[in-house]
């Protein structure tokens, strides 16, 4: 919890949002999926959210955790899948 106003802030900064698409995966301009979406862009809410999850569980598990006997495969495994 003391890492979110952090991170929000870092967010907001580097503009870490949703933008509207563009093109359209065909390569033409995608003005029917911008006027179906024009509500969530307009809105800006920092993304990427599961860092501060996955940071927050490895700093409490390798300052907190004495016993790491069975704790370096999942931890490795949390770090591998959000990589």
């Amino acid at each position: 919890m003391l890492i979110t106003p952090l991170y929000t802030t870092f967010a907001y900064n580097r503009h870490w949002w949703k933008k509207p698409r563009a093109t359209a995966t065909t390569g033409e301009a995608a003005t029917i999926f911008n006027k179906l979406h024009a509500e969530k862009h307009r809105r800006h809410f920092p993304t990427m959210a599961g860092v501060i999850f996955v940071l927050a569980t490895t700093i409490a598990t390798l300052f907190f955790n004495l016993s790491r006997a069975e704790t370096w495969l999942p931890l490795a495994a949390l770090a591998g899948a959000a990589g």
